[in-house]
């Protein structure tokens, strides 16, 4: 008669509890947050209207169109990896 076999290890994954790469709820959060703020304080600061010393200014609504396009791929891509299910056994 065969011995028994042990029973498969079964891993777990998790977006709510720390691993040994990310942050734990608490810091996915955070860095959801930082990663919004950075799309808003981004626009002015590539029109040039954060920077008083180099003066100048991207007319347009397709300036605002074109970042709003690149700016919601990078937050796209940005929250893709902080929220990525992270093995935790």
């Amino acid at each position: 008669m065969p011995a028994p076999r042990e029973p498969a290890h079964v891993a777990t994954y998790s977006r709510w509890r720390g691993g040994p790469t990310s942050f734990g709820p608490a810091g996915r959060i955070v860095l959801s947050v930082l990663a919004v703020l950075l799309g808003i304080v981004g626009y002015p600061m590539s029109r040039g209207l954060m920077v008083a010393s180099v003066g100048f200014d991207v007319p347009g609504t397709g300036y605002v169109l074109m970042y709003a396009v690149v700016a919601v791929v990078a937050e796209v891509y940005l929250f893709s990896r902080i929220w990525k299910r992270e093995r935790i056994r």
